[in-house]
């Protein structure tokens, strides 16, 4: 009869050659043959550590995992029938920690030696050869799976400092937030163990975006902070019940004031306003001291006000980061067709021509065949009411975008009302 449990935990087996494996060990056992079990998922064994070697080499490039994997080569070539590089490698991996910690090293050297009764013809005193005990057996899958199959190649310490080097090398080159998210997620969330292991990295991102302002954490806080969002996307009511618990902790390791830290806070609590309220109450009440104090972040505060629409369209954000931000927030979390109507305000408000300039290339141009014929016109009406957009140097430039993608809508739109919307 199958045991639920251990087929439940196969299926989280990596390796795809090792779950193959670890399915002749299972018909082994289930058809009672105890000593071909032992024999079969000793070999298994060897083979994950042997797996997962070689990825912490070729994609990890770690230099302990490649002096391992050298090391056992020339112990294989100097004596090829020897199963003395199988010791050595288990020996080898809990020396330099890797793949194997100290219990792990302990279950497996047991494992090992019950494999040594059940592989060679020891017979006992009545001329039978060594059978070993189901539960016996059934443990030692039990340890083998929790232990080491079923586990990432790294500790999640040591993959956590891997990550952060990996994801300051790359963010140069993902450079579009979803191309980042996808790699992330490929190469590092689905490969840790479990829930536990992704909640240890956001907790110690937090830190490194929220409070911490050494030159590595000010120059990777956005793609940091990438990165947290997205744990946070992913397990976002596991990772809630866990902030309350330790909310103390998350209390201290902030940062207040007029810096980029505390903005990307604000920002968290924006998207996720549910972490704010289990903070403990005197570190919110300096939150929101500290959000009275700036002008700009209490446009950016969305978390502290009832109705978030009409607080976005009634903010005058002074950075125009934070206008970014509100656009986005809108796109993402409400509807796009309002992110789009507070472009068109934003430029409208545009107080210069250089500000002009900049927020037609931001928040209008990229969005030319996403505005409805109503809104260009309300762009056209816009331009024509305020001088910093009419008279600036690329006004003609700028309004021919719009007035092409009006007369390709509507051939028979009359502009004889916008006299200052010059084109052409």
């Amino acid at each position: 009869m199958n045991n639920p449990i251990i087929d439940k935990r196969k299926l989280q087996i990596q390796d795809n050659r090792t779950r193959e494996y670890f399915d002749e060990v299972l018909s082994c056992y289930y058809s009672g043959n105890y000593r071909s079990t032992v024999v079969m998922l000793y070999a298994t064994v060897i083979c994950d550590i042997i797996f997962k070697l070689d990825e912490l080499v070729n994609v990890y490039r770690d230099a302990r995992a490649q002096q391992i994997l050298d090391d056992i080569r020339a112990i294989q070539t100097q004596n090829p029938t020897s199963a003395e590089w199988e010791r050595q490698l288990v020996e080898k991996c809990k020396d330099a920690n890797r793949v194997l910690e100290i219990p792990d090293y302990s279950n497996v050297f047991s494992l090992q030696s019950l494999r040594h009764l059940c592989a060679h013809p020891v017979i006992n005193g009545n001329q039978e050869l060594y059978r070993p005990n189901a539960d016996i057996v059934l443990g030692h899958i039990y340890n083998m799976l929790d232990g080491i199959l079923t586990k990432s190649a790294y500790y999640k310490k040591d993959l956590f400092n891997i990550f952060l080097t990996d994801i300051a090398n790359t963010k140069s080159r993902l450079t579009v937030s979803k191309d980042l998210e996808n790699y992330i997620t490929a190469k590092y969330l689905d490969k840790l163990n479990s829930v536990d292991d992704e909640y240890y990295f956001f907790k110690s991102l937090w830190k490194l975006v929220f409070e911490l302002d050494d030159q590595d954490c000010r120059e990777n806080r956005g793609v940091n902070f990438t990165s947290l969002r997205l744990m946070v996307k992913r397990h976002k009511d596991i990772f809630l019940e866990r902030f309350e618990n330790e909310k103390a902790y998350f209390g201290r390791h902030i940062c207040i004031g007029e810096c980029r830290r505390f903005r990307m806070l604000v920002k968290f609590f924006d998207v996720y306003p549910e972490f704010f309220g289990n903070l403990p109450e005197d570190v919110k009440l300096t939150i929101n001291n500290g959000i009275d104090q700036n002008t700009d972040l209490m446009a950016l505060a969305l978390f502290r006000v009832t109705n978030v629409i009409d607080h976005i369209f009634r903010a005058r954000p002074e950075k125009e980061g934070s206008a970014s931000f509100l656009s986005l927030y809108l796109r993402e979390n409400i509807n796009p067709s309002l992110s789009l109507d507070y472009n068109i305000q934003h430029y409208g408000r545009s107080y210069s021509y250089d500000a002009g300039d900049s927020r037609f290339a931001e928040f209008i141009e990229p969005y030319v065949y996403q505005f409805t014929l109503a809104q260009l016109e309300q762009i056209v009406k816009c331009v024509n009411e305020n001088s910093q957009l009419y008279d600036r140097r690329r006004a003609r430039r700028d309004n021919n975008i719009i007035y092409e993608r009006i007369v390709e809508l509507n051939p028979d739109f009359d502009f004889k009302d916008y006299p200052y919307f010059r084109h052409g």
